[in-house]
């Protein structure tokens, strides 16, 4: 973030320029010297640190140059303004100052800095979380690149894109990438880069959680790197496989490198960050297993170091760090002041993350004293920080939270002490505010959000583009607190448009919102009460909402008469395993669907055992309010939305599965209950649609079957599959039968493979955020014809309900073919006869129930319903 480095050298640059002209024929002008004297001036005030005077002076420099129409300063003083620009968080100004000065260096031929301003400013687009923005510039500068065969740029802008591919999900794209960097490098014979393509890939590895594939690639990295001399890069290697051997629960082999690492680092130039950094980690491990004195000990170390390179952020962090080591020690008095240490810090530089780190981990020590107010005070506190916060805080010290926190969110803590002191009906409006505004976040990371009326993509712009800023201005602040003293002008520049941001989020929400009041997830999320449900849920309808804590499962039934929550004494961890295994369980049928029935008796034995502890923890405690239901609707809890409630039932074979006693559907959240869809009416105009993708699904095959029952269906496949064709169509059932692509790292990348306008071979990602462009149909059926391990998530039906549908069937997890045709043979002639899509969908379930060819749940489980009706 500091100037000072870069301005020594362009201050030398400056005077030496100075001299060169001086030295030739022609003399300065009066104007071009005062043009010079006060750029050197900007720069002076610049280093020094005075931004706002040498901002004003910068400018004062561009007018002067602007009328001479010199390109050489103009190009940096353009480029020093974006810089400006950016550190004050002000985003639109910093491109537009850096775009303006690639076209100056580009009318000087030099493209080596234009491309340098070109990746700055795709860094700031993944600096405020546009990475599908920044992929464009990469592809584009690449292409450029291969045109003018720049060889030299094309390496750089692939080393650049790696980044921005690994946030994407692009798999094989970064396998090809660094195999072509690999393969340039080796005939190059330059063992720097070819360390760092292994590095890379190893980094690929890591961010997809899959340790057994990263040692290799940075052994390979530190055996390059020592070839090369290049001793700060093999610290860096070796912290990295430290980190990656401690993830992967080698504990002995982490100690030892992060050792060998330290050492190394002591007699390197430059290693003081990744000292701390490898410091902070190791202190991390100790603290993990409960090792407080010598997590203590690297964490004294660490902060040492920080104080010393004037690292802010890792101080507060450190000091957290350090309190918890005296919470487990017994010693609370010392842990709660030195984490108001870290307050003091955070505080007034306004950094959100930090702050709610420091309350919850305040809260943790009340709670631990038995001071419950206090924490639950504290804990409240947390969770209004973090929902402020916009972004999360970099690697090392979202680790340190992680070890706190122990895969819970911010509002577990404060949920579960709501539930021990016996406020429940709090508990549920946190739960339902949790589950909303995890919502809200996957919404806000699809960076593709349009909807059919064309007046709301200009306010779904102004919000997204606010959200943008609001967490590049986080970032920057990070960066500022990271290299560096307090600076008061940059702080305030950063929390002036932070304000502005926010303001703009809230105008564009409320213009969105005016259009229309089924998009409020995306653009607010809040909590509900329980009174509020019960105005809102029509006779006979009870709504099961189960919300899970460390060591309970608290299951809320709630008609529009009753209200009851109950407890089950059921671990978080036991019962998520219970749903992992039952979904594998599943899985593993379906593969062996064609094979002899003896091979799948034990999983079929295991499926009903599973099924019934599943039984045992969300529906025996709450037996007594379903009886009579008419209609069962079901929120997921955010870490099982994969419990197949309606396919679970009492130990014993031959007891009725949940869907045979009443029907049971899902909603993605709770504010969904204030849609006012209507019911479907009766089937009567059905489009379908279908593209394998990489399957070998014959989609073909599936979707013919319903000219069996409706002749006049319009289907679509190879070429004509795609958007287009979806947005111009209408009618009462859409039937989608797609390669669907999801992941939990980044839910905004999900996406469903299509076939291309140009051949039937060529395929394309069509995100989901591009649902809402499509016409609504009252009845969505998504039949996912992945394979693998890939599963879906809420958000997938929460797009199609928002968009005007109000009912839904996915498969969430992968089905034979054989059970697809016959549920949609049932399906259909039920439809056909006149019946609602929800009562034909409990029809086919019930169908295959008594029929012994598909009485097992892997036949029937993984078809289920979404909606409120």
């Amino acid at each position: 973030m500091r100037f000072r480095p870069h301005f020594a050298f362009v201050v030398s640059l400056a005077v030496a320029i100075a001299i060169i002209l001086h030295g030739c024929s022609k003399e300065p002008t009066p104007e071009e010297k005062r043009a010079d004297s006060t750029l050197v001036l900007a720069k002076a005030e610049l280093e020094k640190g005075n931004y706002n005077q040498g901002r004003v002076l910068l400018h004062s420099a561009l007018t002067l140059d602007l009328k001479l129409n010199r390109a050489q300063p103009l190009a940096e003083e353009y480029a020093l303004l974006g810089r400006m620009c950016k550190l004050t968080a002000e985003f639109d100004s910093a491109i537009g100052y850096l775009n303006n000065a690639i076209i100056q260096y580009k009318s000087l031929a030099d493209r080596v800095n234009a491309r340098s301003l070109l990746l700055e400013i795709a860094s700031l687009h993944r600096q405020m979380g546009d990475e599908r923005v920044a992929y464009a510039m990469y592809t584009e500068a690449l292409r450029l690149s291969h045109i003018f065969n720049d060889v030299t740029g094309m390496r750089e802008i692939q080393f650049a894109m790696l980044a921005s591919s690994r946030a994407l999900e692009n798999t094989e794209e970064q396998a090809q990438t660094i195999n072509d960097l690999l393969k340039a490098y080796m005939e190059a014979g330059n063992l720097k880069m070819q360390a760092r393509a292994h590095y890379e890939s190893a980094l690929s590895s890591l961010h997809r959680r899959q340790y057994a594939h990263v040692v290799e690639p940075l052994l390979r990295a530190l055996t390059l790197a020592e070839q090369a001399r290049d001793s700060l890069f093999v610290v860096k290697i070796l912290a990295t496989l430290a980190s990656a051997y401690d993830r992967a629960g080698m504990t002995q082999q982490s100690f030892e490198t992060f050792t060998d690492a330290l050492v190394r680092s002591d007699r390197t130039s430059g290693a003081q960050d990744l000292r701390l950094e490898m410091l902070t980690r190791v202190g991390n491990v100790y603290l993990r297993n409960s090792q407080f004195e010598e997590a203590g000990r690297f964490y004294r170390a660490a902060l040492s170091s920080a104080v010393v390179i004037k690292n802010r952020l890792a101080e507060g962090y450190l000091f957290i760090q350090l309190g918890h080591c005296a919470l487990g020690k017994g010693h609370t008095d010392e842990a709660v002041k030195s984490i108001q240490s870290a307050v003091d810090l955070f505080v007034p530089a306004n950094y959100g993350p930090g702050i709610a780190y420091a309350n919850l981990s305040i809260g943790v020590a009340h709670r631990r004293a038995g001071r419950s107010n206090d924490a639950l005070a504290f804990f409240k506190g947390a969770v209004e920080q973090k929902e402020r916060s916009a972004s999360l805080p970099p690697d090392v010290y979202g680790e340190c939270e992680a070890i706190t926190l122990q895969q819970l969110s911010y509002y577990d803590p404060l949920i579960e002490l709501l539930f021990q002191v016996g406020r429940s009906d709090e508990a549920f409006w946190y739960a339902e505010r949790k589950s909303a505004h995890t919502l809200f976040q996957e919404f806000n990371s699809l960076d593709v959000l349009r909807t059919r009326r064309n007046e709301a993509g200009g306010f779904f712009e102004r919000f997204h583009r606010a959200r943008a800023v609001r967490i590049g201005a986080e970032q920057q602040l990070a960066s500022m607190l990271t290299q560096g003293p307090d600076n008061k002008t940059l702080r305030e520049g950063i929390a002036a448009r932070w304000k502005r941001a926010d303001s703009e989020i809230e105008e564009a929400g409320s213009a969105i919102l005016g259009m229309d009041s089924r998009l409020e997830p995306m653009v607010r999320y809040d909590g509900i009460t329980i009174a509020d449900v019960q105005r809102l849920l029509p006779q006979g309808t009870v709504l099961l909402r189960s919300v899970s804590t460390n060591q309970s499962l608290y299951t809320f039934a709630i008609s529009n008469t009753k209200a009851v929550v109950q407890l089950s004494a059921i671990e978080r961890e036991r019962l998520h395993n219970l749903v992992v295994d039952y979904s594998i369980t599943q899985r593993q049928l379906v593969a062996l669907s064609d094979s002899p029935a003896v091979l799948r008796r034990p999983l079929e034995l295991h499926t009903n055992d599973l099924s019934a502890q599943m039984y045992a923890a969300f529906i025996r405690p709450v037996e007594g309010v379903l009886a009579g239901a008419t209609n069962v609707l079901v929120v997921p809890d955010e870490d099982l939305t994969e419990a197949p409630i309606h396919a679970i039932r009492r130990a014993g074979f031959g007891t009725p599965y949940c869907i045979e006693q009443y029907p049971v559907g899902y909603l993605p959240c709770l504010s969904m209950l204030k849609y006012n869809a209507s019911a479907p009416a009766a089937v009567r105009e059905v489009v379908g649609l279908g593209h394998p993708g990489t399957t070998s699904w014959d989609v073909e095959y599936e979707l013919r079957d319903i000219r069996a029952f409706y002749k006049d269906v319009r289907l679509y496949f190879g070429q004509h599959a795609s958007l287009p064709t979806l947005q111009r169509e209408k009618g009462d059932l859409l039937h989608l039968a797609l390669d669907l692509r999801f992941s939990h790292r980044a839910p905004g990348n999900a996406y469903a493979l299509m076939s291309d306008v140009k051949t039937r071979e060529t395929s394309r990602d069509i995100l989901w955020g591009n649902i809402l462009t499509t016409n609504p149909f009252p009845t969505v059926i998504v039949s996912h014809l992945r394979s693998d391990s890939i599963s879906l998530d809420k958000l997938l039906p929460a797009l199609f309900l928002m968009n005007g549908s109000s009912a839904v069937m996915v498969n969430f997890r992968p089905a034979s073919r054989k059970a697809k045709k016959y549920f949609g043979e049932i399906l259909y002639t039920s439809m056909l006869a006149g019946k609602s899509s929800e009562v034909a969908y409990r029809e086919a379930l019930l169908e295959m129930i008594r029929n012994k060819e598909y009485a097992a749940p892997y036949m029937w489980a993984a078809f289920s319903l979404w909606g409120k009706e």
